[in-house]
């Protein structure tokens, strides 16, 4: 949706790709013209919100997308901009590329600081606050439509993510807040917290698909015997394929947030393009190129892309999902932005889905 709170269009682009390699140190015209081709090409197929992380190409997905907005003032009171916070990865403290990042600086004495830069999630109240500074900079803009906290953080005191949220929103910076791959148990916890504080978590992004299906077969599998068949999550990788367990929380997420009013966002939506063109290799499980063979079918009957039988089937479920996408192609953008004209049958969502999971259903 646009600052306005208006949207023509449920999808919501993603922004990793833009920016360049993750291991580039700057950006060029070539990364430039690349993400003014990808933004222009959502708003004219009516997707005005665009997610981003800091983390993202080192931070220069959001570089390269402020110095789009620099470039046109009229574009940020058209689109809705958020960004998430919390990941650090090891090394992260001393990222050249990463421009503008936080500098933090260590209260420990000097005797017993140690030089360590792990891997880690961070929900301090110093941590958030100063990440989102680093994001304001860096997307050249003086306030962001949502922050998202990326992953749950174990060490997390939620007295200080609501310190954090408390000073960003009274300063002006941040209009509203949201999680990221939080299950119930923690979006629970966390949002009645916050909400007695006058703050409500707006949004939890989570990774669900025609291929990662994990929601959806919780609530399938839900009053099965521990015998019934495992599902078969449905993604190729290097490893091979099988069984995937559900996640925890997954059963309670989606009554707890349609309940809430917490808005769902699926990211991961277009299963990486492995249903819409992405050629498979030989050793790919058969229900994956059977799963794509039907997708093709479709799309080809309604004369529409690949991509918008993929995210019709997301949006087909109740739940008011938003899909996430993440490529960065034009001609892809467009076509996925045409899954809002797509309503799939009851049949045919059946037959995507047990495709998909590659059994029928229990």
């Amino acid at each position: 949706m646009s600052e306005s709170g208006k949207t023509s269009n449920p999808l919501i682009l993603g922004c990793m790709g833009l920016g360049g390699p993750w291991e580039a140190e700057g950006f060029g015209e070539a990364e430039l013209a690349r993400a003014d081709g990808a933004v222009r090409a959502a708003l004219d197929s009516g997707i005005d919100s665009f997610d981003h992380a800091d983390i993202y190409s080192r931070g220069k997905s959001e570089a390269v997308f402020g110095a789009l907005l620099a470039r046109d003032p009229g574009l940020r009171g058209r689109i809705f901009l958020q960004t998430k916070c919390g990941i650090r990865p090891a090394g992260s403290s001393s990222w050249k590329g990463w421009t503008s990042s936080p500098k933090l600086k260590s209260t420990a004495p000097k005797s017993t600081a140690m030089p360590r830069d792990p891997d880690r999630y961070d929900f301090s109240r110093a941590w958030i606050m100063a990440a989102a500074e680093a994001s304001l900079a860096r997307l050249r803009t003086d306030r962001l439509d949502r922050l998202i906290l990326h992953r749950p953080d174990p060490l997390m005191e939620v007295d200080e993510v609501l310190e954090a949220f408390t000073r960003l929103h009274e300063a002006g910076k941040v209009r509203g807040f949201g999680v990221s791959n939080f299950p119930a148990s923690a979006l629970s916890l966390m949002a009645t917290e916050l909400e007695e504080a006058g703050f409500g978590i707006q949004c939890d992004q989570v990774e669900l698909s025609l291929l990662h299906h994990d929601l959806v077969e919780a609530t399938l599998m839900a009053g099965q015997r521990p015998w019934a068949p495992s599902p078969w999550r449905g993604e190729f990788d290097s490893a091979g394929s099988g069984a995937s367990p559900l996640g925890a929380g997954s059963i309670d997420l989606v009554p707890f947030c349609l309940e809430a009013g917490i808005e769902l966002q699926a990211w991961g939506a277009l299963a990486q393009g492995r249903l819409s063109g992405l050629p498979l290799p030989a050793e790919a499980p058969q229900a994956l190129a059977g799963t794509a063979a039907l997708v093709a079918e479709l799309a080809a009957e309604r004369g529409v892309g690949p991509e918008a039988v993929v995210l019709a089937w997301l949006l087909r479920l109740p739940w008011a999902f938003r899909p996430v996408i993440g490529t960065t192609d034009p001609a892809r953008i467009a076509s996925a932005a045409a899954a809002a004209t797509v309503r799939l049958s009851r049949e045919e969502w059946y037959a995507l889905y047990e495709a998909a999971r590659g059994a029928p259903i229990p």
